[in-house]
């Protein structure tokens, strides 16, 4: 076997614009510090434009009883993709998954115990572990 040459144990430079080595050894990338940065600006800028006038204003009627089902919106925004998009078990039904099993049983208890956070999230938790241990 022959010695390595020089060609094959030199460190090619990093190609131009690309952010120092010092900054991709910690995992910096200056687009998406800049991007994330300026999701900032604009979600505080969003939140100061509606919220932040000095004289109280009172919100429209139709804003404020729309307001209650703000939360559960958002939450099922980001549940749903998950329990659709989640993978299928390796034995068993493949549409069958300890997802769906989860967001079944807490929607179960959640249509009974409408004021109980931490219960329908128990049950759902509790049911996801029991699917993800028989499944």
């Amino acid at each position: 076997m022959s010695a390595p040459t020089a060609a094959t144990t030199s460190t090619r430079p990093a190609p131009s614009g690309s952010p120092p080595p010092s900054a991709r050894a910690w995992g910096c990338d200056p687009v998406a510090t800049v991007t994330i940065v300026l999701m900032g600006v604009v979600t505080f800028a969003l939140r100061f434009c509606f919220f932040g006038p000095l004289k109280p204003e009172r919100l429209p009627g139709g804003v404020e009883r729309a307001l209650p089902y703000v939360m559960p919106a958002v939450l099922m925004a980001i549940i749903v993709p998950s329990v659709v998009l989640a993978p299928a078990p390796d034995d068993g039904p493949g549409w069958l998954s300890p997802y769906l099993v989860g967001a079944l049983a807490g929607f179960g208890v959640g249509v009974f115990k409408k004021d109980n956070f931490f219960l329908v999230f128990a049950s759902a938790v509790a049911a996801f572990a029991l699917a993800k241990f028989l499944l």
